[in-house]
C-alpha cells in the first residue's frame, strides 16, 4: 500500500511538472516575441580638414558618428575637385544591407551645375571600395543655402575591416562652376548628413 502510495505520488508529481511547464512555454514564448527595430547611425560631415598629403588629388574632411558638429564650416570646391569625407575606423566587421540618405546644405554660381555623391569603403591605406553610387543632386543657384537629397541601397551586407571607415565622395560637374556646402547647425532642418536605415 505504502509503494502504491509513492509511486502515485511520483506520477502525481511528473503530470503537475508536464502541466506546469506545458503552461510556462506560450508564456514564456510571449516574453521573447516581437520584433526588433534597427536603428542605425547617422553620418554628420563635420566638415573638418584632415591632412593627407600622401594624395594631393583628393581633399578630405571629417564625419563624425551619431554627433552632430558643434560648429559651423562651409566647404567650398570647383570642378575638377574631389572631396572624401570620412569618418574614424569604425572597429566592426561588417555592415548589414542598408540605405544611404544624403542629405546636403548646398549652393551653387551657376543654375545647372551638379553634385555627385559616392558612398565608399575607405580602406587602411586610404584606397577605396565604392559601396553604392548616391546619384546627384542641382544646388541652388542663389544666395541661400538649399537642401537637396539623394539615396543609394548597398548591395547586400557589406564586409568590413576593424579600421575601415565610411566615406562620402563629392565631385562637382558644371562650367565655370563653384559650389558651398555648409556643415554647420544655421538651419532648422538639421545638418548636411548621411542617415542609414537597414533594409
Amino acid at each position: 500500500m505504502k509503494k502504491k502510495t509513492i509511486v502515485a505520488s511520483v506520477l502525481l508529481g511528473v503530470l503537475l511538472i508536464g502541466i506546469v511547464t506545458a503552461g510556462l512555454v506560450p508564456y514564456l514564448s510571449n516574453m521573447v516575441s516581437g520584433e526588433v527595430t534597427v536603428e542605425g547611425p547617422v553620418f554628420y560631415l563635420d566638415g573638418s580638414s584632415i591632412p593627407l598629403s600622401e594624395n594631393p588629388e583628393v581633399i578630405y574632411r571629417g564625419i563624425t558618428i551619431n554627433t552632430p558638429p558643434t560648429e559651423e564650416n562651409i566647404t567650398y570646391l570647383f570642378d575638377g575637385q574631389r572631396y572624401l569625407f570620412m569618418s574614424e575606423p569604425l572597429g566592426v566587421d561588417y555592415f548589414y544591407p542598408a540605405n544611404f540618405e544624403v542629405i546636403i546644405w548646398s549652393k551653387t554660381n551657376n543654375s545647372g551645375n551638379i553634385l555627385q555623391f559616392n558612398i565608399v569603403k575607405v580602406k587602411q591605406d586610404l584606397s577605396e571600395e565604392l559601396i553604392c553610387s548616391a546619384g546627384t543632386i542641382e544646388p541652388n543657384s542663389g544666395p541661400s543655402f538649399t537642401k537637396r537629397t539623394t539615396n543609394c541601397n548597398s548591395d547586400g551586407e557589406i564586409s568590413l575591416n576593424p579600421e575601415d571607415r565610411i566615406g562620402l565622395i563629392i565631385t562637382g560637374a558644371g562650367i565655370d562652376s563653384e559650389y558651398w556646402i555648409s556643415t554647420g547647425e544655421n538651419y532648422t532642418d538639421g545638418y548636411s548628413r548621411i542617415e542609414v536605415t537597414a533594409i
